[in-house]
């Protein structure tokens, strides 16, 4: 679950400038994806992983954005990749 800031909509200010109407979402999501972990010597590694929102289309998590309909999810647009390093004893 996420919790994220949604501008679904806006409001006007005194001027008439559109100022965004934010409110807070709860967006489900599932990363789905694999990983490989490379040792290093001495507890450490290296890590990479791709991961995938498998929920992201789901139609609650779908918002109309300028006619077409866009999903709100923090991992909409394809496979997210990570790669770090753990350092141990």
């Amino acid at each position: 679950m996420n919790n994220v800031t949604d501008y679904q909509t806006f409001k006007y200010d005194k001027d008439g400038w559109a100022v965004p109407d934010a409110h807070r979402s709860t967006i489900p999501s599932l990363l789905l994806g694999g990983g490989y972990r490379q040792p290093l010597g001495n507890g450490s590694y290296l890590f990479m992983m791709a991961m995938y929102d498998v929920l992201q289309k789901i139609p609650s998590n779908m918002r109309d954005y300028q006619g077409e309909r866009v999903s709100i999810s923090p991992y909409a647009g394809g496979i997210f990749l990570r790669v770090g390093f753990a350092i141990g004893i």
